[in-house]
Order: structure tokens, then C-alpha cells, then sequence
């Protein structure tokens, strides 16, 4: 389960301590990494994005009236910054490379691809937030802002797409392997 930072490190952190802050870099990096990702689906721009979102956050958070909503409100400056980047008209966020990991089989990284290619991005930060972050179902129906028994329908939803998006992609990938023998 992912836990929160301690109310003293918020605290720390928005008195302007460097040390609370790399704490709070270090704490949350991955986890923002992963919903920026699941929004934009391009590595470049969610790299661009998470360092946005500390910026903002060590820039804004003195403005933080209840240090105990600190990690809705981080999840919240990173997914509003995301989706302004995937709104501008004109931006083609795929990139080449993005795409030529989709669909290979040799990766540990496959399935997470398979997130990105086949789920929704609620479905995504969903997935991301139980299975890699171990948040509760309760946990997660309050960052999305959505009821539980929603949030655990499209869990349920996003796990048997997984399933057979994964077994196409063997069985195509079967079917490559035999064509070239």
C-alpha cells in the first residue's frame, strides 16, 4: 500500500525545507510518473510534466491550507497538467518509439503496454493505482472522484480487457513466430 508522507514533512516541506522536499521528490516521483503516463501515453512529455508538477507544487505549496490533503492535492496538480498537455490542438503525444514497444512480447514491460493500448485513462490510473501502488479501492474511488462501486466495475472492466488483449497478443505473436519458420 502506498503511504503517505508524514503531516510533519508537509509541513517541513512547505517552511521551505530542501530535505522535506527531496523526501517528498523521492516519495512520489514514481507514482506521478505513472499517472502522467497513463494520461499521455508519451515518455518525453510526462517526463516534462512530473518535473512541471514539482515545480508547482515547491512553488505552491505554501498555499496548501490543510497539510493533510497534500496527496489529493499533488495527484490533482499533476492530472489537471497532463490533461492541459494532451488538450493542446495540433500535438501528436505518441511518439515512434512509444509505439514500437506496443505489441512485443520480449519486454517485461509488455503489460503495462498493454494498459496503455487497450484501457481507458481511468481504467489505466485504476489499474496503476492497485496493482503497482496497492491504494484500496476506497482510496482510489476518492482521487478519481468517482463512487466505489463504479471504480471497482471498471477494475473488473480493465482487468478482463487485460486478459484478452493478453492472450490476442501471444497468439498473434504465435502466429509471427510460426509464418517465419
Amino acid at each position: 500500500m502506498f503511504k503517505r508522507l508524514p503531516i510533519t514533512t508537509i509541513v517541513s516541506l512547505q517552511a521551505g525545507d530542501e530535505a522535506a522536499f527531496n523526501n517528498m521528490y523521492d516519495h512520489y516521483r514514481d507514482l506521478l510518473y505513472v499517472i502522467i503516463f497513463s494520461i499521455t501515453k508519451h515518455v518525453e512529455t510526462s517526463q516534462d510534466l512530473l518535473q512541471d508538477t514539482f515545480i508547482k507544487v515547491f512553488t505552491e505549496v505554501k498555499t496548501l491550507k490543510n497539510p493533510l490533503k497534500f496527496h489529493s492535492w499533488i495527484i490533482q496538480i499533476a492530472k489537471n497538467l497532463a490533461l492541459n498537455a494532451i488538450k493542446k490542438p495540433g500535438e501528436q503525444l505518441l511518439d515512434e518509439t512509444t509505439w514500437n514497444y506496443m505489441g512485443q512480447n520480449d519486454d517485461p514491460s509488455d503489460f503495462i503496454s498493454l494498459w496503455h493500448k487497450n484501457l481507458s485513462r481511468i481504467e489505466n490510473l485504476i489499474i496503476a493505482y492497485h496493482l503497482v501502488y496497492g491504494l484500496t479501492f476506497q482510496e482510489i474511488s476518492h482521487l478519481i472522484e468517482s463512487p466505489l462501486t463504479n471504480t471497482h466495475r471498471l477494475y473488473k472492466q480493465a482487468l478482463a480487457t487485460l486478459k484478452v488483449s493478453y492472450a490476442n497478443e501471444g497468439a498473434d505473436n504465435h502466429e509471427r513466430l510460426q509464418e517465419k519458420d
